[in-house]
């Protein structure tokens, strides 16, 4: 069975924000525990939070980004 290869084309001609990609990711199927590992790694103290949200009547995932300073 051949191995099928997965392309995205990510163009925010308009931009976007961390937190929405982010949440975009996570939608996509990449769930959040590579999110949380990344952030456990880092030498400042991170908190993120992930949250199911209802937004303009779609459902979408949010995240927030802390850090401490």
């Amino acid at each position: 069975m051949e191995a099928k290869t997965r392309c995205l084309i990510f163009d925010p001609f308009a931009g976007i924000s961390g937190d929405m990609i982010l949440g975009a990711l996570i939608d996509l199927g990449l769930g959040d525990e590579w999110l949380h590992e990344l952030v456990a790694s880092l030498p400042v103290k991170v908190r993120v939070e992930v949250s199911s949200v209802l937004r303009a009547s779609l459902a979408t995932t949010a995240v927030t980004v802390e850090a401490s300073e």
